[in-house]
Formats: structure tokens, sequence, C-alpha cells
């Protein structure tokens, strides 16, 4: 099989993916704002894949036509990236995206345990911070302790006011 042949092939390919990615963000009626290329590699700026696959089409017909040796070279150079960039942003658009498990509610039981366990992991740090900052040597590592000290007694306050509202309710 020729170069041609197996490029033809490749592009063709990436027709299908392209046209099954534009359903799906006209279904799903989405539009990309972001550039999905470096202005390098494509010159397109569209919000739907197969403009790119028709400007790598364009691409791969100038440098069958282009008699010149130094241009051919660039057009090839630029088709390969064309061809690589496009095929590893299908892949990765067309990639089924993991879904979230759904959310189980917790009771309200299970949330107070959650906390609570939470809090008792925040007082263990909170017990090797304090350790931290008596060893700690250097004014620039008691002052980043003493920061991590701080930020650990807010969450730790952060958790017992919802651990009183929850034991309210």
């Amino acid at each position: 099989m020729s170069l041609i042949n197996k490029l033809n092939q490749q592009i063709s390919r990436l027709r299908e993916q392209a046209a099954a990615l534009d359903k799906q963000l006209l279904d799903q009626r989405q539009e990309t704002s972001e550039q999905w290329f470096d202005p390098h590699i494509f010159r397109t700026r569209a919000q739907f894949a197969s403009p790119y696959v028709e400007e790598l089409e364009q691409t791969k017909q100038q440098w069958i036509q282009d008699p010149s040796p130094q241009r051919t070279a660039l057009l090839e150079q630029r088709l390969t990236q064309q061809l690589e960039a496009l095929s590893r942003t299908l892949a990765w658009r067309l990639a089924p995206k993991p879904r979230k498990p759904a959310q189980q509610s917790m009771t309200r039981e299970q949330t107070l345990q959650r906390l609570r366990d939470t809090l008792q992991q925040y007082h263990q740090y909170e017990r090797r911070l304090d350790n931290m900052l008596a060893t700690a040597t250097t004014i620039s590592a008691k002052q980043q302790t003493e920061q991590r000290l701080n930020r650990c007694q807010q969450a730790i306050n952060d958790i017992q006011a919802k651990l009183r509202r929850y034991e309210e309710k």
C-alpha cells in the first residue's frame, strides 16, 4: 500500500472521528471557545473538529502537488504535526469520561461520625505541628510551621462548628 493511500485512510478515519465529536458537541449543545491547537500547527480557529480535518486535507494536497524539495519538506513536517495533533486531540475528546459514582446520601449519624473522625485526625496533625514548632531551628522553619499550625487550628474550629450544627439538628 502506498504512502498516499495510508495517508488517505488515516485522514478518512480522522474525518469520521471528527464528525462523531462534532455531533456529540452539537447534541450536548457545547461549543468550545478555547483554541484546540497551537497556531503553528493549524491556522484554523474553529469550535468543531471537522474544519481541522479540512485543513489537514489541504496540507496533504499541497504536499502532493508541490514540486519544490524545500517546501515539500516543510509541508511534510506540517502534515505530520497536524496528523499527530489531531489524532491525539480526537482520541482524548472522544475517550469515555469516567463517571462519578452516584453520591449516596449519608445518614445524620454517618455524617457526625465522619466529622468526628476528621476532627480526631486534625488534632493529631495539630500535635505533630506543635512538636515540629518546638524543634524548629530556623526562623523560616518556625514561621512556616506556625502558618501551618494556624491553618490546622482554623480547620479544627470549622469542623467543631459543623459538628455543633449537626448535633443541634
